[in-house]
């Protein structure tokens, strides 16, 4: 059924408990005393950690600040500073050690940032090989290296695109004057085995008969795509034919491809189309399945890019500590899964003072119930002021919604914080909306998405903080693209967000369909003449014959026939308020509906717009006869009795505006004479105390404001939607002077 703010609680707390990590040990590892030391080594663009010995580690972060160099020299254009944040990589010189957290068969594997009780930064992890399989290594990295700068530039890339990319550049190779590009992974002629040619680069031996065509390979999702690794055979062809549709788009003969495939890359760079459509417009009347077959049959074009390769200056070098190493082993084993593994790494790590309160999150992030909030607190006593301590702290409270004096105190020490990370501005901001302040809870969600547009935290608060405003398309869209920057390496936090996705979509406007038959003759007495009647009531029951979703649109919920009333709008007519309100009913029966069809045929719905569960719509009719229905959410409600008010715009009367607050979610109607349609003056928020929805958590001094709505302060303006109540329980509604961009309290208006 409908929801008086469907996303505050339910959609925060079902991210947030969506991200403790799993896992249940298997297979034991233990750190041995080694010959060998660790070093953490730091170029510009590379944070290397490595127990291979300091001239092998030296080499390596040489090589990989090379290839990201020459990388970003051949890649797309990138926002400014899109590509300068740098890698972290772990290079294991023992096989054994690489086999104990790698898998099978790999040359390098890739876990990507996750944020839960603790915040996890993305980490390359390769094996320390040399000759050919060291440059199978470093082939691994380049791709890996693409993913992370196609998710930083091209965010909306389609999973096709992104793992052609990465196999596209994953054959670069560096000389002093220029980059090698578009060598080929693949050799199209009889399926065989790898086989490693003499420059290092491996390719696979596919026969092209067994290729999906370019519309199959671009119309797969990512769950289809990534779900062939099941059949290593139909992984190898899609992946294939991805890189031969890249390589045909960047190195190809044809300059008219060539020309249309950057159209299509300028249009997700800017984020101007959905990714199908950008597709279908910059290769409209291109048979692409005929291209791409022939495609494959000729000799691929490598390119010569020319590179001035600039001088690689030492690496910053220093040896690390035993107990880092064991907190970093820790680390790597949480992320898996392999409780029993990263407690006993976690175990040592607590012995030094520097990393015990670090060591102790770690272990909360795998623990729950009490043993979790005892180690919090435990990591709280030893590094208070420390921000992994404080990132923990305002986990809990927006996962558990403590009260709100912790949530206060977390609030200031985190507005407090320099430089601020797109995760900390995310927390910052679901903190915010769960003390009931929406808007500034939405400005720091869009901080957060500005400072790391492809970080899939900042854009799913982003995502709960439209939904807490009411905003469902940009709610919608934002959780879309959380859900594509996820992937497959995070499963757990896809599926939640697609549940989440799902629960916005219903909200989500419906595609208009067919309105449904006239039904019965009108009764005279309902044709009602707005010229001379400025506001009427009419009272009846509803029906339930007709589903509202056959009038399109955002129609939802049951309907009778035969219309409530029947307008005569004449030419001229001021904007009309409707409110429906059910009469004496409880609990669901109070859910009515409104749908409302013009003289031109168009159609306008709504569910909750006069306060939940209350319709509203306040529009300017076209001339002629308007018909207007009243009904109930549900079917089984039908018989409901009701009142259908239907005015004029006009102004507030004599009574009071009401100035309460903290009122819970199944409250009745509280705004009072402030109804659509009304004529108000705009005040700045003043602070007030409260409850939220749950009575235990009280809200203390929300203000619900943000510094554009002062432009607005004494303004006048029409009511046109009531928004229920905002997180502090204060009616709160939309007006028209602001394009109903901002959430107003009622008790800070005042009549015109």
């Amino acid at each position: 059924m409908s929801m008086p703010e469907p996303s505050r609680h339910l959609i925060a707390a079902a991210v947030t408990a969506s991200l403790i990590l799993p896992g249940c040990g298997h297979g034991f590892h233990v750190r041995e005393t080694r010959t060998g030391e660790w070093y953490a080594l730091s170029t510009p663009h590379v944070r290397l950690e490595s127990d291979a010995g300091s001239r092998e580690a030296r080499e390596t972060a040489w090589a990989l600040e090379d290839l990201h160099r020459a990388l970003a020299h051949v890649f797309s254009s990138c926002p400014a500073g899109a590509l300068e944040p740098p890698e972290d990589v772990t290079l294991l010189a023992h096989e054994e050690d690489y086999a104990a957290v790698a898998p099978p068969n790999s040359a390098g594997f890739f876990r990507p940032a996750e944020s839960g009780l603790v915040a996890f930064e993305p980490r390359v992890i390769l094996p320390a090989r040399s000759g050919a399989s060291r440059d199978a290594v470093l082939q691994t990295y380049t791709h890996e290296l693409t993913h992370r700068f196609v998710e930083r530039c091209l965010p909306d890339a389609p999973t096709w695109l992104a793992e052609g990319l990465a196999k596209y550049f994953e054959t670069i190779r560096v000389s002093e004057v220029d980059v090698l590009v578009g060598a080929p992974p693949y050799r199209f002629d009889v399926a065989g085995s790898t086989t490693v040619r003499g420059d290092g680069l491996r390719f696979e031996r596919i026969d092209p008969e067994g290729l999906p065509s370019a519309s199959g390979v671009v119309g797969l999702s990512r769950e289809d795509f990534y779900a062939a690794r099941l059949d290593a055979r139909v992984a190898i062809a899609h992946h294939a034919a991805a890189w031969a549709l890249v390589h045909m788009g960047l190195a190809g003969p044809d300059d008219d491809l060539r020309a249309r495939f950057e159209r299509y890359l300028a249009a997700l760079r800017d984020g101007t189309s959905d990714p199908a459509a950008a597709l279908e417009a910059a290769f409209d009347g291109v048979d692409l399945d005929a291209a791409l077959a022939a495609y494959v049959r000729t000799e691929p074009i490598r390119t010569r890019v020319p590179y001035a390769r600039t001088a690689l200056g030492e690496p910053v070098a220093r040896r690390l500590e035993a107990l880092e190493v064991d907190l970093r082993w820790g680390e790597l084993f949480a992320r898996l899964g392999q409780r029993r593994d990263a407690r006993a790494h976690l175990a040592l790590a607590e012995q030094s003072p520097a990393l015990e309160a670090r060591a102790v999150l770690v272990l909360a992030s795998m623990s729950s119930g009490i043993e979790r909030h005892d180690l919090v607190a435990r990591a709280a006593a030893i590094a208070p002021e420390s921000r992994d301590v404080l990132l923990a702290r305002a986990w809990i409270s927006i996962e558990e919604d403590l009260g709100a004096e912790e949530r206060a105190a977390i609030l200031l020490e985190l507005s407090s914080l320099e430089s601020p990370s797109a995760s900390e501005l995310a927390r910052w901001a679901d903190l915010l909306r769960l003390n009931g302040d929406a808007q500034p809870a939405l400005a720091l969600s869009q901080q957060a998405v500005e400072l790391e547009p492809w970080s899939w935290e900042a854009r799913a608060s982003l995502a709960l903080s439209y939904a807490s405003v009411h905003r469902f398309p940009e709610s919608h869209a934002n959780l879309e693209r959380a859900l594509h920057l996820t992937s497959d390496h995070l499963p757990r936090i896809a599926a939640q967000l697609e549940r989440l996705l799902a629960r916005v979509e219903q909200l989500a406007p419906r595609p208009a369909g067919e309105l449904p038959p006239t039904g019965e003759a009108e009764p005279p007495e309902a044709i009602l003449d707005m010229g001379r009647q400025p506001i009427v009531e009419v009272r009846g029951s509803t029906g339930a014959t007709l589903d509202a979703r056959r009038f399109g649109g955002t129609c939802v919920g049951f309907v009778g026939t035969t219309p409530a009333a029947v307008l005569d709008v004449p030419v001229d007519t001021p904007a009309i308020a409707l409110f429906a309100q059910a009469n004496g009913a409880r609990d669901l029966a109070r859910d009515t509906v409104l749908v409302v069809e013009t003289s031109t045929g168009a159609v306008r719905c709504d569910d909750d717009s006069g306060g939940w569960p209350n319709p509203a719509i306040f529009a300017q009719l076209p001339p002629g006869r308007t018909r207007v229905w009243v009904g109930t959410y549900e079917r089984e409600r039908a018989g409901t009795a009701f009142t259908l008010t239907i005015a004029r715009t006009r102004a507030l009367g004599r009574e009071p505006l009401p100035s309460v607050c903290g009122l819970p979610d199944e409250a009745g109607p509280t705004h009072g004479p402030v109804v659509v349609g009304a004529r108000v003056v705009l005040g700045r928020h003043t602070p007030v105390s409260g409850r939220s929805s749950d009575v235990f958590h009280p809200i203390e001094r929300s203000t619900n404001w943000m510094p554009e709505m002062e432009a607005f302060v004494g303004r006048e303006a029409t009511v046109t939607e009531l928004e229920g109540r905002d997180g502090a329980g204060c009616p709160i509604v939309r007006v028209d002077a602001d394009a109903g961009t901002w959430l107003w309290r009622v008790r800070d208006m005042s009549r015109p």
